[in-house]
């Protein structure tokens, strides 16, 4: 929602500022169009779903890293045969360790994208 007033957008559940997202739901590359679509609204500020408001570049680009960060470190812990056991300890991402949720919530994450990605990498057609 973008008030025309103010030049701001309310972001909702898209995008939180430094808390981490909950994946559980969600699709990792629907919620990164859905970013790269609200950062092209040009907003003032973004109002998140958790968080202070802020520029864009504050709240919209650390969500959109965090999200690439987990994507590309899942596939690589697939793509290495790590153990589904040793994958939290493995899919840790040190740039978001301050973030709220990040012990209890990114672990949940990693695992969550590692199964998708493992699952696709059996079962589906070669060629992400």
């Amino acid at each position: 929602l973008r008030s025309r007033k103010s030049g701001g957008v309310f972001a909702g559940g898209v995008a939180d500022a430094q808390r981490v997202p909950d994946i559980m739901d969600g699709d990792l590359a629907g919620w990164t169009r859905a970013l790269a679509t609200l950062n092209e609204l040009r907003a003032s500020v973004v109002v998140p779903g958790h968080g202070a408001p802020g520029a864009p570049a504050d709240v919209i680009g650390p969500m959109a890293d965090y999200l690439h960060q987990l994507e590309a470190r899942a596939r690589a812990l697939v793509d290495a045969g790590t153990s589904l056991i040793n994958v939290v300890a493995a899919g840790q991402l040190p740039a978001f360790k301050a973030w709220d949720q990040y012990q209890i919530v990114h672990s949940r994450n990693v695992s969550t994208a590692f199964l998708r990605f493992e699952r696709e990498s059996l079962f589906e057609p070669k060629g992400r």
